[in-house]
């Protein structure tokens, strides 16, 4: 009552009820707010006389100008088109009431500070302010266009407009990125569109740019592989982990040693550092002898045979034999990985087999004797191998059983009757050379014709080597290293005299050739003319025809009969690192056969005791 009283006596001070308002009111002519009283006018009325003009509100309406025309009554508003006494309130606005002392035509604002009613439920305290309805708006909340929001409370139909109290309580925030429009997915660039108010979630743009291989700077990307084994990802760009390997692209992708001599040319190089000095540890025991070096996959896994019969899977990431295949017979060679990840090796018993990591077997060739050469793979995925009978072998795996011949090479002139664990070498024109017991080097082209021989060199019983300049190393029982040149015919470049026979060479990182000896030294040769490096040349204390391997950073690793490990640093004079003792076994049955080194560095050691060792 009191505050109903107070708006009576704010209302009567506001009108002046005994005075009339003299103003005019004339509807406008050209339209506007006062056409609807235009419209209610007569059609036409004669000037003077007395009319009606259809309000409600007015009086005294009299034709003027052809128009009826009247006065507003001093107790009323005409507020667009529409009547009202003196004190109604704005039917939209209980902040404004009609005044006719201060303006019959437009709303008047009641004084600041007149309680009123928002109808917002978040505000308090509501009072008038400047012709609105004004409260205290609560703590959490906004209040936009008359309505309550909550704190993060999203507009109807647009998520992009937010309300945040404390940015705007009485507007929207807009927001162009909300954690509700986070896809967790890094490859996508975020957001809110503003217009449509739905989230945006587009791809980020290729940013491999000058990159040829690997991942792009933002990972979303793959910017290309580098295709075929030895190559490797550095930085954005494909490069050749070991120069001068030939085409290994027969070989596994990835594989850290995966066939005798690392790869096609048989140098004996790793494109990975091993250690100074180390631990030595067991990684295998098998039953027999291990005389051949393991092979090495792109998963860390070795794959070594024994004069058990067995090959053996090792997974040295679980320090675990996953499996072994039984063969039946000796296994005397390195195994070879082909790209398609079958693991070939050959057998005593005249079969060359091929089995998958889970030791199943997938292929079992018969050849004409004893396989105890290693076998090497083409570029083109073609599987060669060497027999006891001195016949060389091309095996196409991909055909069906029964048709993976491809062609077999047999001496036609009697020449080459024997072969022992000399591993076919391939050189860059795609011809496989070998060696025999016989004396003789060997020289076919990739459809199985000979292109050429060379006699008399003495028993080539260990891999032969090519340089990158297209030299053919080897060494022989009849205590010769030989370099030769193959031109459709063999030449001799030098050949040099030792005191015992000459085994299976390395490449240093230098160029530099290495052939062990028998006479217990490790001979080291000038590419240029085959003299003996006046750096260099290491007494073994023993005698050796482990084939040396050449770490990355040049470290040389050889092994003894006497199962001393040696590692020699080339460079300046040359000098022994560290010299390690790998088995208990004294004498022979210690004797190091061969070296292989995976990617992180740890050196394999395949030994006479039956135990592969590793060390780092």
């Amino acid at each position: 009552m009191i505050r109903l009283f107070s708006l009576l006596l704010v209302t009567c001070w506001l009108i002046s009820c005994d005075s009339k308002d003299t103003r005019v009111f004339e509807p406008s002519q050209t339209g506007g707010d006062t056409d609807t009283v235009t419209d209610n006018v007569e059609a036409s009325c004669t000037n003077g006389e007395s009319c009606d003009d259809g309000i409600e509100c007015t009086t005294d309406d009299i034709c003027t100008d052809g128009v009826c025309k009247g006065f507003i009554r001093g107790d009323s508003c005409l507020i667009d088109d529409e009547c009202y006494s003196g004190s109604d309130f704005n039917p939209g606005n209980r902040c404004q009431f009609c005044s006719p002392a201060q303006n019959q035509e437009e709303w008047t604002n009641l004084p600041n500070g007149q309680t009123c009613n928002d109808s917002a439920e978040c505000t308090s305290d509501d009072v008038c302010q400047n012709g609105t309805c004004t409260g205290d708006i609560a703590d959490g909340y906004c209040l936009i266009g008359g309505e309550c929001f909550e704190t993060d409370e999203a507009k109807e139909g647009n998520i992009c407009l937010v309300c945040d109290p404390d940015y705007d309580p009485v507007g929207w925030r807009s927001y162009t990125m909300l954690p509700e429009c986070d896809d967790n997915d890094p490859c996508t660039t975020d957001s809110c569109d503003l217009d449509s108010g739905i989230c945006s979630n587009e791809e980020i743009a290729n940013d491999c740019g000058t990159l040829t291989c690997g991942a792009s700077p933002s990972g979303c990307y793959e910017c290309g592989d580098c295709e075929g084994f030895n190559h490797e990802c550095l930085s954005g760009q494909c490069n050749i982990l070991v120069d001068d390997c030939g085409d290994s692209g027969g070989l596994q992708d990835g594989a850290a040693w995966p066939m005798v001599g690392y790869c096609v040319t048989h140098q004996g190089r790793s494109p990975y550092s091993g250690p100074i000095a180390g631990q030595v540890q067991v990684a295998v025991s098998t039953g027999g002898a291990i005389r051949s070096a393991p092979a090495i996959s792109g998963s860390g896994r070795l794959y070594v045979g024994s004069t058990d019969g067995k090959l053996y899977i090792y997974n040295p990431s679980s320090d675990s034999l996953e499996c072994t295949f039984t063969a039946g017979d000796e296994i005397l060679s390195t195994p070879a990985i082909h790209k398609s990840g079958t693991v070939f090796f050959g057998c005593q018993n005249g079969y060359l087999y091929g089995i998958n990591m889970a030791c199943n077997q997938l292929i079992k060739f018969q050849a004409d004797g004893a396989v105890y050469s290693s076998p090497v793979i083409g570029a083109d995925g073609t599987v060669y191998f060497t027999t006891e009978q001195g016949s060389l072998y091309a095996i196409d795996p991909s055909r069906p059983a029964g048709e993976q011949l491809k062609w077999k090479w047999s001496d036609s002139n009697g020449q080459v009757t024997r072969n022992t664990n000399s591993s076919p070498t391939i050189d860059a024109d795609g011809n496989i050379l070998f060696g025999s017991v016989d004396g003789i080097v060997v020289a076919i082209d990739p459809d199985g014709e000979e292109i050429a021989r060379r006699t008399g060199v003495g028993s080539v019983i260990t891999p032969i080597a090519i340089s990158g300049d297209g030299e053919i190393l080897t060494g022989t029982t009849f205590s010769k290293a030989y370099s030769l040149t193959l031109d459709s015919v063999f030449s001799e470049d030098w050949v040099y005299d030792a005191a015992g026979p000459v085994f299976g060479p390395a490449i240093g990182t230098d160029g530099v050739q290495l052939f062990p000896a028998k006479d217990e030294n490790l001979y080291a040769f000038n590419p240029s003319d085959g003299t003996v490096d006046s750096r260099w040349t290491i007494d073994l204390q023993s005698p050796s025809r482990c084939t040396p391997l050449v770490g990355a950073d040049g470290l040389v690793y050889v092994g003894t009969q006497n199962s001393h490990l040696f590692v020699i640093d080339p460079s300046g004079s040359g000098s022994v690192k560290s010299e390690t003792v790998v088995s208990s076994q004294s004498g022979i049955g210690g004797q190091l056969w061969g070296l292989s080194m995976a990617k992180d560095g740890t050196l394999y050691i395949a030994c006479e005791d039956g135990n592969l060792y590793s060390f780092q």
